[in-house]
């Protein structure tokens, strides 16, 4: 293997390895922000939930009539699974982008233990060269 073949080998899996190391860390901005989806239609979910308690007690307390009352709980109700259908399609991206996290660290690991190995290649194709002139200057004197 030659000098040159090498390098550019190393060149190649040192540039690969940085592009996917930024693609990874823009994979985990999208987790967090998705992290952070599920976490906020989370909490609108249990805070319609409370308004219902809420129009429950107006009701009972005459506040409300039980028509405005069963008008209102509808429209919550309409809202809550709204909510839920949010989260849940939250929650599925949040568990894609894990995946896509989890296998891009796979793929950064894998070529930073190909570039270690493409420099030692290297190491040993240079110690190869030195070795061979070295050997050759000792036959010619």
């Amino acid at each position: 293997m030659s000098v040159e073949k090498t390098e550019v080998r190393l060149h190649l899996i040192g540039e690969l390895g940085a592009t996917m190391e930024d693609q990874l860390e823009a994979a985990h901005a999208e987790a967090y922000k998705a992290e952070g989806a599920v976490h906020g239609a989370t909490r609108a979910r249990q805070l319609v939930e409370g308004l219902l308690k809420h129009v429950d007690a107006a009701i009972e307390t005459e506040d409300l009539s039980l028509e405005v009352g069963a008008v209102v709980k509808k429209w919550l109700v309409r809202a809550t699974i709204a909510v839920d259908g949010a989260v849940t399609q939250f929650d599925q991206s949040r568990v894609q982008l894990r995946g896509r996290v989890e296998a891009m660290q796979g793929v950064v690991g894998l070529m930073k233990k190909k570039h270690e190995m493409e420099k030692l290649k290297l190491v040993r194709v240079l110690e190869m060269e030195r070795l061979a002139q070295t050997d050759s200057s000792l036959t010619l004197a």
